[in-house]
């Protein structure tokens, strides 16, 4: 595995996202010990800060089909004219100013409206955009130790196994989630709630009397 760069340009009906990849966990450009990096839990890239995430950093579900058995407007294939121009667009002016940074891959993100002197301007880490409402948004995300594509978990089940790792992930539809804490987390998430609506209908009990 190494570290390249990555652009994601994403579509919606009418918003559109453009987004660079973050550094790998404890990865450089000159080759680090890739195996040390995995067994270290860190969400610190090389340079000490802490990682820009990846696409997937902000999801709680592991990738299913999209497509079966869904009307053409929730298959995420419907768009409005001239989006996908714009996103790429952008996907490419992001790709420019990370190859000039003197940072690389492991550059900040920056926010509109602070100052740059570098001559091709900010870079940010992500660029949501909406044709309805006119409007961009510069956003920066950091990288989640949950994560189904970024995570040391499985970076380092990657790296181990290889291609059984990535069968066992397209036939078992849950084990990305398994895999990463995804599926405890969700658990915790739904006792907590259940937990808070108890309290709330004991509440009301005690109010009744």
């Amino acid at each position: 595995m190494k570290t390249r760069f990555a652009i994601t340009a994403a579509l919606g009906y009418d918003s559109y996202l453009a987004m660079r990849h973050g550094a790998g966990p404890g990865t450089n450009s000159e080759g680090s010990d890739m195996v040390a990096a995995m067994n270290k839990l860190s969400a610190e890239d090389v340079l000490g800060g802490q990682r820009l995430g990846c696409y997937f950093c902000n999801d709680v579900i592991a990738p299913v089909d999209s497509v079966s058995n869904r009307t053409l407007d929730q298959q995420c294939t419907v768009t409005r004219p001239g989006l996908a121009s714009i996103a790429s667009g952008h996907a490419a002016d992001l790709f420019t100013r990370l190859l000039n940074h003197p940072d690389g891959i492991h550059a900040p993100g920056d926010i509109a409206g602070t100052s740059s002197e570098r001559p091709s301007g900010l870079l940010p880490h992500q660029m949501r955009g909406s044709l309805s409402q006119y409007s961009l948004l510069t956003l920066m995300g950091y990288s989640s130790s949950s994560c189904i594509a970024c995570s040391n978990a499985v970076l380092r089940e990657y790296r181990s196994r290889g291609l059984d790792f990535v069968m066992q992930v397209i036939n078992e539809p849950t084990y990305l989630e398994d895999l990463t804490g995804l599926t405890e987390l969700m658990k915790s998430a739904d006792y907590s709630r259940v937990e808070w609506v108890d309290e709330v209908d004991d509440d009301e009990e005690f109010a009744d009397m």
